[in-house]
């Protein structure tokens, strides 16, 4: 997964999930052609796409 272009991290986590990627592309098309090739990796069932809206800064839970 780290191999495909366009993709900054990969790491294994426990929970529903297995893997959580890092993907980093200048459009939508750039991120349904990484997810494709996800999908052309033995054992991926399904994959699930959360985009970055914002990023906090400083955030903290209260």
């Amino acid at each position: 997964m780290r191999a495909i272009s366009g993709v900054s991290e990969a790491t294994g986590v426990s929970g529903i999930y297995d893997i959580v990627a890092k993907l980093h592309t200048d459009s939508n098309d750039g991120i349904m052609g990484i997810v494709r090739k996800f999908h052309l990796i033995a054992n991926v069932r399904s994959c699930l796409t959360m985009i970055v809206a914002g990023e906090l800064d400083n955030w903290q839970s209260k």
